[in-house]
């Protein structure tokens, strides 16, 4: 009773009534008809979804004929647009003269305005006071710059004056004179450190060159030891030396090439034979 799936009670019978009857939402006479109820016909299907659609379009146009009815009413309610226009058009022809009548005025206004009061105030006069005046400071800001050069050049010339004097050449003298005896002490003790640095080198040198020699496996050679190589492979062991045929020994004279003759063959890997099978 509680599922989430639907469900279809076809016990088969009629008569009786089940206990799924109760729980079931659908009961069916039988399991075909179930099946019918289940899985309706497509006919059907397509019959149903071509009527919905049928009612939607006619929804969809009743619809649009109400909204375009309704615009049409507020529509009418709405002023024409050359009425607007025309009332707006005879407001600027009324304002027209006006205004041009304003300007006039205002343009009188403004000229007697200037005759009367900045006319008496724009005198040469007083064009010629202001430039005297300006004259005259420029002339005083000429002096006073004047002054100020000529001190400046004259504390110029009392430090450079200093400065000179400070400039003698005997303080020049006294150092390069000391520079002077400082090198030539740096090479008189670099002239007598030089050939004894020189001996330490040859006597280290010498040193380095025996213990070379010592270390070197030529000075083992000269006394009666060789070295053996197979393929360029330093061979220490009898093993080593029993895996290649041709051998190579270095003496302290020179080096000469070996080949083995008493090396025993390799031995051939044999053939596995045929499977004959089992008699068994």
């Amino acid at each position: 009773a509680e599922s989430q799936i639907p469900l279809i009670s076809a016990v088969g019978h009629e008569t009786d009534t089940t206990l799924i009857d109760y729980a079931s939402d659908q009961r069916a006479p039988t399991p075909a008809a179930a099946a019918e109820i289940a899985v309706p016909v497509r006919a059907e299907l397509l019959a149903t979804v071509a009527s919905l659609e049928e009612r939607r379009r006619r929804a969809l146009a009743r619809l649009l004929d109400q909204r375009g009815q309704r615009l049409r009413d507020l529509a009418r309610a709405l002023p024409r647009p050359d009425a607007i226009l025309n009332e707006r058009a005879q407001r600027l022809d009324n304002l027209t003269p006006r205004l041009l009548t304003g300007l006039e005025r205002f343009t009188q206004k403004k000229r007697v305005e200037m005759a009367a009061g900045a006319a008496g105030r724009l005198r040469p006069t007083i064009l010629s006071d202001r430039m005297a005046r300006r004259r005259d400071r420029l002339a005083e800001t000429g002096r006073g710059l004047a002054r100020g050069l000529q001190q400046g050049s004259v504390r110029a010339q009392e430090r450079y004056t200093a400065t000179g004097s400070r400039l003698r050449i005997t303080p020049l003298q006294n150092r390069l004179r000391d520079a002077a005896n400082g090198l030539s002490r740096s090479s008189a003790d670099l002239a007598r450190k030089i050939p004894t640095r020189l001996s330490d080198a040859q006597t280290r040198l010498l040193s380095l060159n025996r213990m070379l020699e010592t270390l070197s496996y030529q000075a083992t050679l000269g006394r009666g030891f060789a070295v053996i190589r197979a393929q360029d492979t330093i061979l220490t062991s009898k093993q080593m030396a029993e895996s290649h045929a041709s051998l190579e020994i270095e003496f302290a004279d020179g080096r000469i090439d070996v080949t083995r003759t008493g090396a025993a063959p390799k031995a051939k890997p044999r053939k596995p034979k045929a499977d004959q099978g089992s008699l068994f």
